[in-house]
């Protein structure tokens, strides 16, 4: 984290603390180097891939929902289903790429003011949604 804060100059946007499905509690920093809520999240876990997923955003909810009905057409693999994230609020959905890593596809996300933004603390990623198909919740 010194790196990303110290060196680069990114700023924390918030935590999330939280188990593992292994049962190990981890910390989450969410860190941001511009207006959008976060630009980068680390998280202490061993993983097959170092790159878990990388997010684009659409301009409106109705991007979101029709991309997901493409993908379903196109039987790309959803890794996440439609939910809405605790911390920057991203209303979204993740599928699987070709090289095993997630795109999170979504819209209205916070953005910070770091002059009037206040770190937060979560204990869970997503307010509703973000189910993984397959997994018992």
């Amino acid at each position: 984290m010194r790196f990303y804060l110290d060196g680069l100059g990114f700023r924390l946007s918030d935590t999330i603390v939280m188990k593992l499905d292994g049962g190990a509690q981890v910390t989450m920093p969410f860190m941001h180097c511009n207006s959008r809520h976060h630009t980068l999240a680390l998280v202490p876990a061993s993983t097959p891939k170092r790159l878990n997923h990388i997010m684009m955003q659409g301009r409106s909810i109705d991007d979101v929902g029709s991309t997901m009905y493409l993908v379903q057409d196109r039987k790309l693999e959803i890794v996440a289903t439609l939910g809405r994230h605790t911390n920057d609020h991203m209303f979204s959905f993740y599928l699987r790429t070709p090289s095993d890593f997630a795109i999170e596809y979504g819209w209205g996300g916070r953005e910070v003011d770091d002059a009037t933004w206040h770190v937060q603390k979560h204990n869970a990623p997503s307010i509703w949604g973000h189910r993984r198909p397959g997994l018992q919740r």
